[in-house]
């Protein structure tokens, strides 16, 4: 699967079912905003992505907003959940989340103004809820929380 631009939102329900699934392939991602929510998620392929993708395991409630920002305050993407989850894996990739930046995620908070994409929210004003963790992506693929993993792209593995 080559992905290379446009905006992607893919929901899945809990596992096994995945936000984005290509069974064992190539999973490249040259550009656009993917955001993948589900029991787990294929993995990027490292060697052939050229766009930085943040995972992140955890549990989640429906209707919370799960944000990031960087290090300066500027939102990247706020997403609000659609179901419970006891385990989501969430995949966000963009050309917005660069190499050596800092960036946060949240659960919680509210948002005003933007661009919304059926749940996916860019641009705009975020109100800050409970911080989650801290992340500086330095590879192509940064993992945050347990993430379940249902079927890595080749050369990318679970990581």
């Amino acid at each position: 699967m080559t992905i290379t631009g446009g905006t992607i939102v893919s929901s899945g329900t809990t596992s096994p079912e995945e936000g984005f699934d290509c069974d064992q392939n190539t999973f490249k991602i040259t550009g656009g905003t993917l955001l993948g929510i589900g029991g787990g998620t294929s993995t990027p392929s490292s060697s052939v992505s050229t766009q930085r993708t943040l995972l992140y395991g955890g549990s989640g409630s429906s209707g919370t907003l799960l944000s990031i920002q960087s290090s300066d305050g500027t939102q990247i993407m706020s997403y609000t959940i659609p179901r419970n989850y006891s385990q989501m894996t969430v995949l966000f990739s963009s050309a917005k989340l660069l190499s050596g930046t800092s960036y946060t995620l949240y659960s919680g908070g509210s948002v005003s103004s933007g661009t919304a994409f059926y749940g996916l929210v860019t641009g705009g004003t975020y109100t800050a809820g409970s911080k989650i963790s801290t992340f500086t992506p330095s590879s192509m693929v940064t993992t945050v929380g347990s993430v379940s993993s249902g079927g890595a792209g080749g050369g990318g593995g679970r990581w």
